[in-house]
């Protein structure tokens, strides 16, 4: 066999090592409640300040996981209702320019758990056990905004709807999810 010697690849390197950070937008209570409520996130209770700054914390660019690597920001939560924007930023898209389907459904996903987390009185466990995603659009060159809302809940399923828009408002995703969901463990 001819050809150039083999050598050892090249040491991988997580990727979050070699960015720069994400600056997270946090907004404190005041400020989602003083931003301008659409229609869907009329129809859902306001929180109680206490809940609203546990979920506030919820993004907190100190921890370290797949949502804040992203970039996500937290814009309201309210009871069974939260809305998340997805900052635009080269390195989430694919090479048409658009925003890459992936981010855009790791979106809809981080987008249901405070929903979910919001509509029981305490907040349960809760892991997503299915997820369908219709792509009826693009997100190119704006911010994505997804909301999602609890439609129905149980003492073992949640059932809640996403949508991701453009900032100009036109429908990129519809999803329709279910979490397991279960009573936390009493803390003795």
């Amino acid at each position: 066999m001819t050809g150039a010697p083999l050598t050892a690849p090249a040491p991988i390197t997580a990727p979050w090592t070699a960015r720069p950070p994400v600056s997270v937008r946090l907004r404190s209570a005041a400020m989602s409640q003083a931003t301008a409520v659409n229609g869907r996130a009329r129809s859902h209770a306001v929180l109680d300040p206490a809940r609203t700054e546990q979920w506030n914390r919820f993004l907190s660019p100190d921890r370290v996981f797949l949502p804040t690597h992203l970039g996500l920001v937290l814009e309201e939560v309210r009871v069974g209702y939260a809305r998340l924007r997805l900052p635009m930023r080269p390195e989430i898209c694919q090479v048409a320019g658009l925003i890459h389907g992936g981010a855009l459904a790791a979106l809809i996903d981080t987008s249901a758990v405070p929903a979910v987390g919001t509509f029981y009185d305490q907040q349960p466990d809760m892991i997503t056990v299915s997820m369908t995603v219709d792509y009826c659009g693009a997100v190119k060159g704006q911010d994505a905004l997804a909301e999602a809302w609890v439609r129905s809940g149980g003492n073992s399923l949640a059932f809640v709807q996403a949508e991701v828009r453009a900032e100009d408002g036109s429908l990129a995703v519809a999803a329709s999810l279910v979490f397991k969901v279960r009573p936390r463990p009493a803390r003795g």
